[in-house]
């Protein structure tokens, strides 16, 4: 039988804790309640650790977990703050050696430097949760925003990423590296922004291979991407990190790219390198003016290294398919190739991002990728497409003559720029 247990002090949390056996809830009442380190705390069964009233969030400034198992935090605040010293990967949130670990309805809320002297001022500072070596992570319906990286996970099984709102981050949204059982799904990325002058590489998802090895299981299907009012990003990103992409110990296997929607500046729009088992199937990979890169404008393309194996890419809307020349192994078909110049032809603008805070082109009927039945949902006008409004202050309506975007005469980029080595170690 499940316990339900009312606390109001960090005194009382760290009682019921110690008291818990598994099966419980312990609600805690609106207030902060500091730092939570929990080491060797393994439960039978789940206890939830959850805010009396979703509504006034209890609030913790430091959470970590180590050699711990069956917990679950439900409408927390998770409230970094910060402070002189701190580097730019600091991580006041961590995963660490666990099991059966999840994170419901929260917010983890950044925060931006200040008095560093440097192009950091005012921008995202700090990771947002950290996740090594651990099994069965659940993060659902989460917002992160205002970090530096919102979510790192390293050397871990089973990492599920569903339905979180992850926005206004300064580099990486979603870092990936020697994970397996990969699972991100129904999420909005979008409004990413670097720290100007500081060279930042932002990614909207990161799969790496700095840990000398690839991960395998990999699926992202059904997320919004969307640059919106923020700058350009490489969106789905897993290059070579230097390593031979040929070795097969850092090849990723079993990959699933599907149903995503994306709205960005980048050639790199969805690029994969070194896969065995790859399906890059209904997505739109969608062209909107970059704002701030010199040099051009670039159109996100899907781009897969020539070398890749058992490749399938079908039904996607996009401008161009880098890496396909005849490989008997790939399979290529029913893709709507489509030129931003092309775009007033093939697409009605519901909202852009200079009238709404957000993007929405949908699919004209009878054009191109509607007789493929190429792209996303979302591109067809599925039912509960639009994103809500973070952007545009007291929730107006779409503009009903959304300005179109750039026609992307410009070049794209070659693919040289180099992405985050994951060198640097989060603070445990």
């Amino acid at each position: 039988m499940s316990t339900t247990i009312i606390v109001t002090s960090a005194a009382e949390l760290n009682q019921a804790l110690s008291q818990a056996s598994g099966g419980e809830t312990i609600l805690l009442t609106a207030g902060d309640y500091g730092s939570l380190n929990l080491h060797n705390t393994n439960f039978a069964s789940n206890v939830t650790i959850q805010s009396a009233d979703p509504n006034a969030k209890a609030s913790f400034s430091d959470v970590h977990l180590k050699q711990s198992s069956n917990i679950t935090f439900d409408s927390i605040k998770f409230d970094y703050s910060f402070s002189g010293g701190d580097h730019h990967f600091q991580s006041k949130f961590g995963v660490y050696d666990s099991q059966n670990i999840t994170f419901n309805n929260s917010i983890f809320d950044g925060d931006v430097a200040s008095g560093t002297g440097t192009s950091a001022d005012g921008t995202g500072y700090g990771t947002g949760l950290n996740i090594a070596g651990s099994t069965n992570i659940n993060i659902n319906n989460t917002e992160f925003s205002q970090w530096w990286k919102a979510v790192i996970a390293v050397n871990s099984d089973g990492i599920n990423v569903t339905g979180n709102d992850i926005h206004t981050i300064r580099s990486d949204g979603l870092v990936f590296d020697n994970v397996d059982n990969i699972l991100v799904e129904n999420n909005h990325l979008h409004d990413f922004g670097g720290a100007a002058g500081s060279g930042d590489h932002r990614d909207m998802i990161q799969i790496q291979r700095a840990y000398g090895s690839g991960s395998d299981n990999i699926t992202i299907r059904n997320n919004l991407f969307d640059m919106a009012n923020g700058d350009f990003t490489q969106t789905i990103w897993a290059g070579g990190d230097g390593k031979n992409i040929d070795d097969p110990s850092v090849i990723h296997h079993n990959v699933l790219i599907e149903g995503n929607t994306i709205y960005n500046g980048h050639f790199h729009g969805i690029s994969l390198y070194g896969v065995d088992g790859l399906t890059i199937t209904k997505n739109s990979v969608l062209h909107v003016d970059e704002k701030t890169l010199t040099g051009g404008i670039e159109i996100p393309a899907i781009n897969v290294s020539a070398g890749s194996k058992n490749v399938t890419i079908d039904q996607n809307i996009t401008s161009q398919i880098v890496g396909y020349n005849g490989q008997a192994d790939w399979n290529v078909a029913n893709n709507a190739l489509i030129q931003p110049s092309e775009y007033d032809q093939n697409f009605t603008y519901q909202a852009t991002a200079q009238g709404n805070g957000y993007n929405q082109y949908v699919v004209v009927p009878g054009s191109l990728a509607d007789t493929l039945n190429a792209g996303s949902a979302v591109s067809h006008g599925a039912t509960g497409s639009t994103p809500p409004q973070q952007v545009t202050p007291g929730g107006s309506q779409p503009n009903t003559n959304p300005t179109p975007p750039d026609s992307g005469s410009g070049q794209p980029d070659t693919g040289s720029e180099q992405p985050d080595t994951g060198s640097e170690q989060p603070d445990t």
